[in-house]
């Protein structure tokens, strides 16, 4: 007879959500348990709480050997959204590989600030204002009235900000770049899945004022933006000591990690390249390490930006800078 003490709420050849959490939990704190067990179920069988509550998980046939397949993964610290291929960001489903960065609360935070303050007035803020942050009767409508807005996003990713942005601001051009060619592919196939339009093309944050450095020539050195955002890398090397395995055993370090003697470097050149490829009323956004905050405004203001702003997050961390040419 086999031993299903371990499994005890497996029923035929299903495992129970209550089950599937129990196990989790050897590894993961209860609360983060329950929420991965969920979204697993969720995912998987379009089971709500509320179904799982009333016992609708113990009905699901010849799911063990998945469920068991993912939950080793989970238990090798494997963040969930690799394991389902998936995460939801502004609302939207986009699909995430280990070669781009899982999307953060904050960078969400960051993208609908963006719309709030640059979409058409008579939409209603996406969400309340950031602490310190305000928002005009009216926001800005271009470059001219009725104009649509240019913008880059630079380090893209899996492309979750310049997609949200497209999907939000249909009349915007939105082009987007990234130093890593697999990144590229994921955003693409993302733009495809949701039907937004984004120009994409492969380029190096480090040396975006080199004209060489496009790979596409639709991209020539003089474009203009009226907004450039970035979320670059920007974990100083020494603060890989505080962090969770399921970060560093698993996310790409090319997006995430700079020296710990030039923190600022990516900053440094996108703001350089902002300076002259921004529009006269164009505006930089960037999401912004909060241990150097400080060292960033000071830069920015040195290179001759005006009204450098940082705002805090929802936890009221230094988290996101706005800065105006």
């Amino acid at each position: 007879m086999k031993n299903l003490s371990a499994r005890t709420d497996i029923t035929g050849n299903s495992m129970t959500c209550r089950a599937f959490r129990q196990r989790l939990s050897t590894c993961y704190p209860e609360g983060e348990a329950k929420a991965i067990a969920f979204l697993v179920y969720e995912t998987l069988f379009g089971l709500t709480p509320t179904d799982i509550y009333m016992g609708r998980d113990e009905q699901i046939e010849d799911s063990s050997k998945l469920l068991d397949d993912i939950l080793q993964r989970l238990l090798r610290h494997e963040p969930v959204q690799y394991v389902l291929g998936h995460t939801t960001f502004c609302g939207h489903t986009f699909s995430v590989t280990p070669s781009v960065l899982i999307p953060r609360p904050e960078t969400e935070q960051l993208t609908r600030m963006i719309i709030n303050r640059e979409t058409y007035s008579q939409k209603p803020p996406l969400n309340l204002p950031l602490k310190g942050e305000t928002f005009a009767p009216s926001f800005r409508k271009g470059i001219g009235e009725g104009l649509p807005l240019s913008i880059l996003d630079i380090c893209t990713g899996s492309g979750c900000i310049a997609i949200s942005l497209a999907l939000a601001m249909p009349q915007s051009q939105v082009s987007a770049c990234d130093i890593s060619s697999s990144a590229l592919d994921v955003a693409r196939q993302n733009a495809d899945a949701l039907n937004a339009s984004v120009h994409f093309f492969q380029a190096d944050a480090l040396n975006l004022s080199n004209p060489s450095n496009l790979s596409n020539s639709s991209n020539p050195s003089h474009d203009l933006y009226s907004i450039i955002v970035s979320n670059p890398p920007y974990v100083m090397e020494h603060e890989r000591i505080s962090m969770e395995p399921h970060v560093l055993d698993y996310e790409p370090a090319l997006a995430l990690f700079v020296p710990d003697d030039d923190p600022l470097c990516f900053y440094k050149s996108i703001s350089t390249y902002a300076l002259q490829h921004l529009t006269p009323t164009g505006t930089l956004y960037f999401e912004i390490n909060p241990l150097c905050a400080e060292n960033l405004r000071t830069m920015l203001i040195s290179q001759g930006f005006s009204h450098v702003n940082i705002l805090d997050d929802t936890f009221g961390t230094p988290r996101f800078l706005i800065a105006k040419k």
